[in-house]
């Protein structure tokens, strides 16, 4: 049957009959009735008084509270342009709110809400809960976050109809996303996915289909993002580290405001939404890695400092890989202390000033024919740490085949040690610091003084240090100085490059 409400006992609770019409009589609704609620000013409430019942429909056009008792709403569950409030009881059923007010602020049943049109949301999730925001006919849709809300359920951004938004916006000083708690994009019927606002992630963040964007401050703070999400124009805050290793992917310019921590890859992404750049504030370090790509065209993917200088941490990594083209730059004074990896075919270029410490790694890979990773610095390359040199693809080097790593408009030091891979029989591999170039050649045994070219003036260095009983006349290296090892370098000598 057909119940309307009429506010006639004037006290909005749902258990006092004076508050029904049913066809002319005072009547609370029954199991299986069809209930309407017009809009009188009083909000009414489904409390513990009102026991247990199961309607076919609830159309409210009047604040609707749920505070105790058991309601379930079989078929249309509808509030229109009023707040729904669930703080007990139990609530079976699916609502459908529009342009309205939910506050989920001690419900406990898992129900799914649909939200369209523009709903603020004051209260928390509870973890079952979850909150559809519908792009629909309605228009856009909006969820809207007051201060100290917090997400332990899903919320769910997709659109029907049409390619509408589906966005969350953060009104208080930030949202918290808990460990239990997931946002979901769906591509639906097309459409933008945005969250807007000091975003704090703890939870999981997912996309299946389409993209959804992060902007104003995202916080990772222990959840993941996956592919799919990225965070675009906005500050970036990591204050926890995972036990696992998450992406977060840093579409257009971004301001990295904390040090980055272990197990967090920022993936600084040149893509169809511009260049990709990172800048970091003053005195942040990086302890995780950062990692410098395109996708979709040549677009710049970039590390701008903030203040004096930018720190690669112990333990940290910056990459810089090749992607679908286009520069890969560090703008700024960089000290490094963890590694940068540049792979075959990368060259990083660091405008201005290179600072190796002592625990710093330079590490490059070379393929096949020859093509390594490179380092330019347009300012000082304070050289020290290590240089490592990787051989990918069954690379195999040549004699006197050279590969420059790094050059710099000024180079001052070594580096402490060089970690190459074992060199094709006859062959070692020498370090050589020429003017602004470090490079690493691949020359004969008898290169003794290692300068990269075989003469005679290897040979008398030799014969010096052979004829001086020297350690470095023990060519042969079987502890002993004989005329085995005049022979032995005779052959090499001779033999050249083979």
């Amino acid at each position: 049957a057909a119940v309307a409400w009429d506010g006639g006992g004037g006290d909005g609770d749902w258990a006092n009959p004076l508050n029904w019409d049913r066809g002319g009589v005072d009547m609370v609704p029954l199991n299986g009735d069809d209930v309407t609620i017009g809009a009188t000013g009083t909000p009414v409430t489904f409390g513990a008084s009102a026991g247990t019942v199961s309607l076919n429909s609830l159309a409210s056009n009047e604040a609707l509270v749920i505070a105790g008792g058991s309601l379930a709403v079989t078929g249309t569950f509808a509030i229109n342009s009023a707040a729904f409030t669930y703080s007990g009881g139990t609530l079976a059923g699916s609502p459908v709110m529009t342009n309205g007010t939910l506050a989920l602020s001690g419900g406990l049943s898992a129900i799914s809400i649909i939200a369209k049109g523009e709903t603020s949301l004051p209260g928390v999730v509870q973890s079952g809960q979850s909150i559809w925001v519908q792009g629909s006919s309605n228009g856009h849709g909006t969820l809207r976050t007051a201060e100290g809300v917090a997400n332990r359920g899903t919320i769910r951004l997709e659109s029907i109809d049409d390619t509408w938004i589906s966005q969350l916006l953060i009104d208080g000083a930030s949202f918290v996303n808990t460990a239990q708690g997931t946002i979901l994009s769906a591509v639906g019927t097309g459409g933008p996915r945005v969250i807007v606002g000091y975003f704090v992630n703890q939870g999981t963040v997912a996309s299946t289909g389409s993209l959804l964007a992060i902007t104003g401050t995202y916080e990772a703070a222990g959840g993941t993002l996956n592919d799919g999400v990225f965070v675009t124009n906005a500050n970036v805050r990591v204050t926890a580290s995972r036990a696992t290793q998450t992406t977060i992917i840093l579409a257009g310019e971004n301001m990295l405001t904390t040090d980055n921590l272990p197990n967090t890859e920022l993936w600084v992404q040149g893509s169809s939404n511009g260049h990709g750049t990172l800048r970091t504030a003053e005195g942040v370090a990086n302890r995780g890695t950062i990692r410098l790509e395109s996708i979709d065209d040549t677009w710049i993917s970039q590390v701008i400092v903030g203040g004096t200088n930018f720190v690669n941490a112990i333990g940290g990594t910056v990459v810089a890989r090749q992607g679908t083209g286009g520069p890969r730059a560090i703008i700024g004074e960089i000290r490094n202390a963890g590694t940068l990896r540049i792979p075959q075919e990368v060259t990083l270029e660091i405008s201005g000033s290179l600072t190796q410490q002592a625990t710093g790694d330079l590490n490059f890979d070379v393929d096949q024919p020859g093509v390594a990773g490179r380092i330019n610095v347009s300012g000082t390359a304070n050289l020290g740490g290590s240089l490592t040199m990787n051989f990918i693809n069954q690379f195999v080097p040549t004699c006197s085949q050279s590969f420059t790593f790094l050059t710099a408009t000024t180079q001052v030091g070594t580096f402490a040690s060089v970690n190459t891979p074992a060199p094709p029989a006859g062959l070692q591999f020498v370090t050589l610091y020429t003017g602004n170039q470090t490079r690493v050649v691949a020359s004969s045994v008898a290169d003794v003084n290692r300068d990269g070219v075989l003469n005679s003036q290897d040979f008398f260095d030799f014969l010096t240090d052979f004829i001086g009983l020297d350690p470095a006349g023990d060519f042969n290296g079987d502890g002993t100085i004989d005329t085995q090892d005049f022979f032995s370098y005779l052959t090499a000598f001779f033999n050249g490059c083979g």
